[in-house]
């Protein structure tokens, strides 16, 4: 059974001192504090469920961290605009590097090293990175259900009142195509 935390910490002390440990597992489930929740905009459903290895990749201080993170939010229905869950499964690869002192773990400043995480303490606290990655991962919109009806004109759920359904209809104008003039236009 996974433990569900705050925090998903990984020690890599054994890896960054380069003993016979070549990689670090951790897994658990992921449940921000309300207020992180806030102020990422994210309602989850629950808890994130998040798997991460860290591996040596031979250098002085250069590792590989891959991960797997799955879970379920709470979006507005594209249509009805009630809450819906919407779940969603991501895999990443990241090249890290450890730099003594570096505060926390954060992207590379420098523009030609893209995409390596930089870490400076042997407890590396993953949190931010897997709610960050778990918000890229949702879909721009979900649904409450595929049959949603929607809304009406004056903002009725027709999901659960259908009879609030707009019966008139508005009418488009057929309009002259402004191409119609070219349509004898010989080449």
């Amino acid at each position: 059974m996974l433990e569900t935390t705050e925090e998903a910490i990984l020690n890599l002390a054994n890896l960054i001192n380069h003993e016979d440990v070549f990689q670090v597992f951790g897994e658990g489930l992921l449940l921000p504090r309300a207020e992180s929740q806030e102020n990422y905009g994210l309602e989850l459903a629950g808890p994130i469920e998040w798997q991460i290895t860290v591996s040596n990749t031979g250098g002085e201080d250069d590792f590989i961290v891959e991960g797997k993170i799955s879970g379920s939010a709470i979006m507005e229905c594209r249509r009805c605009l009630e809450p819906s869950a919407a779940e969603t499964e991501t895999d990443f690869v990241y090249q890290m590097e450890y730099q003594h002192g570096k505060e926390g773990l954060s992207f590379s400043e420098a523009e030609d090293m893209e995409d390596i995480l930089i870490f400076g303490n042997p407890s590396v606290n993953f949190a931010d990175l897997i709610i960050e990655l778990f918000l890229m991962s949702l879909p721009l919109t979900v649904l409450c259900k595929t049959d949603c009806k929607g809304l009406n004109s004056e903002g009725v759920n027709l999901n659960l009142h259908p009879e609030a359904a707009d019966n008139n209809k508005l009418e488009i104008e057929q309009k002259d195509s402004p191409f119609a003039s070219l349509k004898d236009f010989k080449v």
